[in-house]
Formats: C-alpha cells, structure tokens, sequence
C-alpha cells in the first residue's frame, strides 16, 4: 500500500511506494523531507482471562447504576408532574385562571386587639371578617399565607364580644335590681 504524506513547507501531497519509507527526498519548494513510514493498526494488549466473580460484580455494579439513573428519572417526571398539577390547580375547570385574594389577617387582628382595648363593636367586625375570610381560604378564593393571623383575630374578636355582651347583661340586670330595691 502505497505511503501519502505532505511537505511541511509547501503542503504539496506526495505519494510513495512503502519501500521509500525512512528515506528522504527532496520537494519541489527546496525542502527536504522524510518519508514517513507506513501507518500500521496498534496492537490489541494481550487479553487476561477473568474470572466468574469479577463478571458477577461487574454486572451487580452495572444494574446498579441503571437502577439509580431510573429512580433518578422516576424523580425527575414525579416532579414535573406535581409542578404540572399545581399550575393546572390555577385554572378553574372552565380554563380561566383563578386569581387568589390577598388576605387580611392582619385587619382582622388589629380590629380585634382594638376591640378589646377601645371599642366592643371593632370586635364584632373582626369577629365576622375572620370568619369570612377563612371560608375564603378553604374555598381557595383567598391566599391561605394569612390563616394564622386570621383565626387568631377571629378568636380575639370572638371572646371580647362575647365578654361585652355578658358584662352588659350583667350590668343590666344588676340596674335593675337596684332599681326595683330602690322602690
């Protein structure tokens, strides 16, 4: 098979018999070049023998690997899947995407902290924002972030109304005693 190499000078190709292989020769630019010596296919290293425990753990090693490439990949689709249902949870059934309102856990509290230090009847309003708003959240028509704030306004405006409403009807049935024992 015949020898093709390139002058490093002037990249003229050239194409010899194997026989010139190690020799040189002289290209047509001036340069005097080798010729190479012809390309032979390396040799395979020699092959050992294995054994039968080493091809075993081989295998165990490889299933190994495949087993963790597709929990991996089981992972991988069971999170798209959770993201693609919580953006789907977005949408109403008829495909519009349904706007949270924001909540006001933080009214409500305030009302009924209010309540409870100046005004009875801010309680009553906190009492029944509270209890309307967290219908909203379990509905999913209002940000649920805020459930924490509102059920304890809830609660606040609850027991102060509460305690009102029994310390007036304790003042009032006391007036009236003391009206009747006046008499």
């Amino acid at each position: 098979m015949p020898i093709q190499f390139a002058c490093p000078s002037c990249q003229k190709q050239f194409r010899v018999a194997d026989s010139m292989a190690g020799q040189q020769a002289r290209c047509s630019c001036g340069q005097i070049v080798t010729v190479p010596g012809p390309k032979t296919q390396a040799a395979a290293p020699p092959s050992t023998p294995r054994s039968a425990s080493f091809d075993r753990l081989l295998q165990e090693a490889q299933d190994a690997v495949a087993a963790k490439r597709a929990a991996e990949e089981a992972a991988r689709a069971e999170r798209a899947a959770a993201e693609a249902a919580k953006a789907a949870a977005q949408f109403a059934p008829h495909g519009r995407m349904v706007i949270k309102v924001p909540h006001r856990g933080g009214t409500v509290l305030v009302l009924a902290l209010l309540g409870w230090f100046i005004c009875p009847l801010l309680s009553l309003i906190a009492w029944n924002m509270g209890r309307g708003d967290l219908q909203k959240m379990d509905a999913g028509q209002m940000d649920d972030s805020g459930r924490g704030l509102t059920t304890a306004g809830k609660i606040i405006g609850m027991v102060t109304t509460l305690l009102f409403v029994l310390s007036f009807l304790a003042g009032g049935i006391g007036a009236l005693f003391l009206f009747l024992n006046l008499k």
